[in-house]
């Protein structure tokens, strides 16, 4: 602060914001206290911080400040420590030194790719990819992004493998992959040929910029059926895709009955059914 206050001129200690000089630095640092003029001033430092930002950011980080107890505990790690284990304070993040409006909020941070190790990988060989969760690589398969299985083709082998799928799937009408895949050459095809990239089942029509857009779009659940739904006697919640009921069987914000660490076993079974099925028919490629 000084160093910003002060020039040597003939031995005087000069005030460049107030055009005043004074013969030590005692004085200086008075002035700076005491003088209307330099209101951000940090008496414990005898720093000046000129501006007010700048000053709430010096009392955080060299005094550690609290602005939700309205008290200094020290410096910015013993703040740190003060904010994870104080009570009635904002949920909070050490590591990232973030605060969150609930509970639920900083636990879904913290059990994001943030935090967590991606130690799950994709049981298709020919997929190299690694998840956090079974809810992430669920969500893998749905958003057509692993290389050894289609989304029309996952619902369809699923549909096929297990007498467990009767509880998560709808068993009158198996899921279509021919004509679900069919349907989306047909509409892919007519965008190539026209350059009009529109979705005609969105209710209106949702037009897209760029053929890529459109393609994600068709390809994803956005129009299937509520073909799955919550096992659970009490819930009965429907979904589009297979991720949707994973997440919600195996997630810690629902309201039904289910056992998160049971749905979590009986899905991986089902998912290393329709591995093995899949690898008698091949990779599938799109």
């Amino acid at each position: 602060m000084i160093k910003a206050y002060r020039i040597y001129l003939d031995d005087i200690l000069w005030c460049s914001p107030c055009q005043l000089g004074f013969p030590t630095v005692e004085e200086l640092k008075d002035h700076i206290r005491d003088s209307g003029s330099h209101p951000y001033f940090c008496d414990p430092c005898s720093k000046d911080l000129v501006t007010l930002n700048k000053l709430e950011k010096h009392d955080v980080e060299v005094h550690g400040l609290c602005s939700q107890c309205n008290r200094f505990v020290g410096d910015s790690q013993k703040l740190k420590q003060h904010r994870a284990n104080a009570k009635n304070h904002q949920p909070y993040c050490p590591p990232c030194n973030q605060f969150f409006q609930s509970v639920n909020n900083l636990n879904e941070h913290c059990n994001s790719a943030i935090h967590k190790v991606k130690d799950i990988c994709c049981p298709f060989s020919s997929c190299p990819g690694k998840f956090i969760s079974l809810a992430a690589l669920t969500a893998h398969f749905d958003t057509n992004g692993c290389r050894g299985i289609e989304r029309h083709r996952l619902n369809a082998l699923l549909f096929e493998v297990s007498k467990y799928t009767k509880m998560i799937m709808d068993r009158t009408v198996p899921p279509n992959c021919a004509k679900a895949l069919a349907r989306i050459k047909e509409a892919l095809d007519k965008a190539q040929e026209t350059g009009v990239f529109v979705c005609y089942t969105c209710e209106p029509t949702q037009e897209f910029s760029r053929y890529a857009q459109l393609e994600a779009h068709l390809r994803s659940p956005a129009h299937d059926p509520l073909i799955y739904h919550c096992p659970a006697q009490d819930c009965g919640k429907r979904f589009r895709d297979f991720a949707g009921v994973c997440k919600h069987m195996t997630g810690s914000n629902r309201k039904c009955d289910i056992i998160p660490g049971t749905a979590k076993k009986k899905i991986w079974k089902l998912i290393r059914k329709v591995v093995k099925r899949q690898g008698q028919g091949g990779v599938v490629t799109y």
